[in-house]
């Protein structure tokens, strides 16, 4: 009886000894996996350093890669990623003089999330470079609402604010075209 009591403590000891190996071989996975960027984060990495570099095309050419992976995932990390490589297409795109793409891609972000100010402020660049001065003014008008304190978009604002004084507008009679009321909500 001794010897049956003894196998069964070794065989339980055995149980929760491989139990403890595969929890740990899992926890160093999970960790292995978190430490390793995914392809999109990569495509967005090497995207971001040729942008420093101030090669725009390249970059512009990782975020739509990057975009693509991503397409289907509803998941708030990928939202978050597509996010931010739909921005940065956009300002690829503003940088190549790419206005009317930068604003659809812009408009395309606001999908993603309506509160971007990033989003308003480089549509508006786009719509100011296409001569939509009115429209780039409520874009600004919407970024400096959602972030007040951003000197960037102050400056910026005071610009179109004095374009509007020309042209005989007012930055507070400026709405948002029918067509973003319906896809943007405040």
């Amino acid at each position: 009886m001794q010897g049956a009591a003894t196998q069964m403590q070794a065989q339980n000891q055995y149980k929760y000894n491989a139990s403890v190996s595969l929890l740990t071989i899992a926890r160093l996975s999970a960790e292995a996996d978190s430490e390793t960027p995914s392809p999109q984060v990569t495509l967005k990495t090497d995207g971001n350093k040729a942008v420093a570099a101030g090669n725009f095309a390249e970059a512009a050419e990782k975020y739509v890669r990057a975009r693509e992976n991503l397409e289907g995932n509803n998941q708030k990390q990928a939202l978050d990623l597509r996010l931010a490589c739909t921005l940065n297409l956009a300002l690829c795109q503003l940088k190549m003089n790419k206005n009317s793409e930068a604003e659809k891609l812009c408009t395309e972000a606001l999908g993603i999330e309506q509160r971007s100010y990033k989003a308003y402020y480089r549509r508006e660049l786009a719509r100011k470079g296409l001569g939509e001065t009115e429209h780039a003014a409520a874009d600004l008008k919407k970024a400096s609402e959602i972030n007040p304190n951003d000197t960037t978009i102050k400056d910026e604002l005071s610009a179109v604010e004095k374009i509007l004084r020309e042209k005989g507008s007012e930055l507070d009679s400026i709405a948002p075209s029918p067509e973003e009321a319906k896809t943007v909500a405040p």
